[in-house]
């Protein structure tokens, strides 16, 4: 499995779309997961999946196997002759809302389903209360990293839990003597080695 980042996007604007977009139909699980599997074939996020191994996988997203399967936040799009060419997921990862899964059949990629779905997934959340979306991209897949970031999501760093200021000067005065620390991040190290947050995979 290729390392991967998470971004995230904070959620401030509300968008509509003139492309035909829909709520999930789970009853088009096997339609669905045509469109998935084609999406990820040769891509780096591919590994090999049957139809059957996707329409499992997709069952277990409903199922909520990676968290509540957010359904006022998952939609699917349609080209001008109403045939389904894209999807986008959004589960409650972790207690936070993130893009499970964002796909679009090769034949219709580049014509902005993809954005459009992003952009809907936004309004509906803003909706439901939530300020921003999380995701986890493999870092050799440059066409979603690519695509994300159009899209205002930005990577979370690698050091991000944060430190009780307080905590920080206290430790400057009674632990380190006053050595001169450039940033809080060198201060968590120290006050915890393990005091980190790592990358997570995404649920695939």
């Amino acid at each position: 499995m290729a390392q991967r980042i998470k971004m995230v996007k904070y959620l401030d604007s509300y968008h509509t779309s003139d492309l035909d977009i829909r709520p999930v139909d789970r009853e088009q699980i096997r339609t669905i997961a045509e469109i998935m599997l084609d999406s990820y074939i040769n891509s780096p996020e591919y590994e090999g999946e049957t139809l059957e191994d996707t329409i499992k996988e997709i069952s277990m997203v409903f199922r909520g196997y990676y968290g509540k399967f957010l359904t006022d936040a998952s939609f699917l799009a349609y080209d001008e002759d109403g045939d389904m060419v894209s999807g986008l997921f959004v589960c409650e990862f972790k207690n936070e809302p993130t893009l499970t899964y964002l796909f679009t059949r090769k034949d219709s990629q580049g014509r902005g389903y993809a954005s459009a779905l992003i952009q809907t997934a936004q309004t509906a959340l803003l909706n439901m209360g939530y300020r921003r979306i999380y995701l986890y991209v493999s870092i050799s897949n440059h066409a979603a990293c690519q695509l994300y970031k159009k899209q205002d999501f930005v990577e979370i760093p690698f050091n991000t839990t944060p430190v009780d200021r307080a905590l920080l000067q206290e430790v400057r005065e009674r632990e380190l003597n006053f050595i001169p620390i450039k940033d809080e991040d060198e201060i968590a190290k120290l006050i915890d080695p393990e005091m980190r947050i790592h990358r997570r995979k995404q649920p695939t």
